[in-house]
């Protein structure tokens, strides 16, 4: 039972963990354009 819930919090970390990458490399780029622009 243990080992279940574990997979369930690795898998959702997980997935948390690369919508924040994705949010955070598209600000990044958001910001460069803007420094680049400005």
């Amino acid at each position: 039972m243990h080992i279940v819930e574990k997979e369930v919090i690795s898998v959702c970390s997980f997935y948390f963990e690369s919508e924040l990458f994705k949010y955070s490399t598209r600000s990044s780029i958001q910001f460069i354009i803007v420094s680049v622009y400005s």
